[in-house]
């Protein structure tokens, strides 16, 4: 269940106490984010209905329809988004990586149109946004970036067709609106949604010179032997570190299909090795998590020799090289020492010599990879896009 630790009244209690307790650094352009993020959801929690029926806020004339918060990776904007989102509980809302929304989005409208006789993007589009409308009051997209024509195309209508609706946005993005989509096809017919963002948003911009991305972790140790409750312990806090009072739901939804982690904040996530590598999994899947977190916390790991462990073993490759690619964090509990994670097993004698040479291949590259990535220059690595 998400939650804000200690249950915080508003999001400027929680943020207040987060500084207070030593968990972050006093940040002033945070600390104005987060009183336009209290001030926008004090308006939604006490509006006020006028004549003409608008919904207005007892303390100003009126209300942004949303908040567009964008700076460079590591300055805290998803976690502050996240603060807000869950500092109202009673409200219909909805909060999601908007890449994930986008995929969700297309497969909607192709469903829709299946079952019209006389299919109609419009109305298909008109469609979902009622009912997304009809749930959601305030919705939050975190990692808000547009990439090719039928995103931006999609994305015009349905800004308009959810502010008809009265629905109210929080987006974070690496990008400010004029930024967004710069070399896309047929950029100008994306331009419209850019002028409703600069003009009926509040935009903010939140950077600085600290990547808190790297100050969390910094020369922080990051792997761990063996999978015993000890380190379990370490990896708990490591997690807290990292989550600042932000638990979310553990479930999430790749191609599809729900994967349980054992936690989840709002730029990492935890899995045991049995649910990330010994389950069926794609590429895709772990690239589509190392687009939405930072850091990625794996318990677990089994000495990965065996034909028994070979298809978890080849997952594990995979799984190492998409976070290396990107430059996201990998913190683990392993059952050996590193150096041992691969250890020669009397049960491989069985294989062909061809099938051993590619393995051990595989597996040195990805020891390689492993050693790099507990280096403090690695940790320090800015995250790819």
């Amino acid at each position: 269940m998400a939650h804000l630790a200690g249950q915080a009244m508003n999001v400027l209690n929680w943020y207040d106490g987060l500084v207070e307790q030593g968990k972050i650094k006093a940040d002033a352009r945070q600390l104005t984010v987060v009183k336009i993020l209290h001030s926008f959801a004090e308006q939604l929690n006490h509006p006020i209905e006028n004549k003409r029926g608008l919904l207005f806020s007892r303390k100003k004339k009126t209300m942004p329809q949303g908040l567009y918060i964008h700076g460079k990776v590591g300055r805290g904007k998803t976690l502050l988004m996240d603060g807000f989102y869950l500092s109202l509980p009673d409200m219909p809302k909805k909060r999601v990586h908007f890449h994930s929304f986008m995929r969700h989005f297309h497969q909607q409208m192709n469903e829709h149109k299946g079952v019209s006789s006389k299919p109609s993007s419009g109305n298909a589009l008109s469609a979902i946004a009622e009912d997304l409308a009809k749930d959601c009051r305030i919705l939050c997209f975190d990692e808000f970036h547009i990439s090719d024509i039928a995103d931006a195309m999609i994305m015009k209508e349905l800004l308009r067709e959810l502010i008809k609706r009265d629905v109210k946005f929080v987006m974070t993005s690496n990008y400010a609106p004029k930024e967004l989509y710069p070399n896309g096809l047929a950029r100008h017919l994306f331009i419209p949604a850019i002028k409703i963002i600069e003009n009926d948003f509040t935009v903010m911009k939140l950077d600085g010179p600290s990547d808190y991305r790297q100050l969390l972790l910094g020369d922080s140790e990051v792997y761990f032997s063996p999978n015993n409750d000890e380190n379990k312990k370490k990896m708990q806090g490591i997690f807290d570190k990292i989550a600042c009072g932000i638990y979310l739901e553990e479930q999430v939804i790749l191609q599809g299909r729900s994967l349980k982690a054992i936690n989840r904040t709002s730029d990492a996530i935890w899995f045991d090795f049995s649910d990330i590598c010994q389950k069926a999994r794609s590429q895709i899947d772990y690239l589509r998590l190392a687009e939405r977190f930072g850091t990625l916390m794996v318990s677990n790991v089994p000495q990965l020799t065996g034909n028994k462990l070979s298809d978890a073993s080849r997952r594990f490759t995979w799984l190492v090289d998409v976070l290396y690619d990107r430059k996201i964090k990998l913190i683990l509990t392993t059952e050996a020492p590193l150096e041992e994670l691969y250890a020669a097993n009397s049960n491989n004698k069985q294989e062909s010599a061809n099938s051993n040479n590619a393995s051990m291949d595989e597996s040195g590259r990805t020891l390689s990879r492993l050693r790099e990535m507990q280096s403090s220059s690695y940790m320090k690595t800015q995250a790819i896009d």
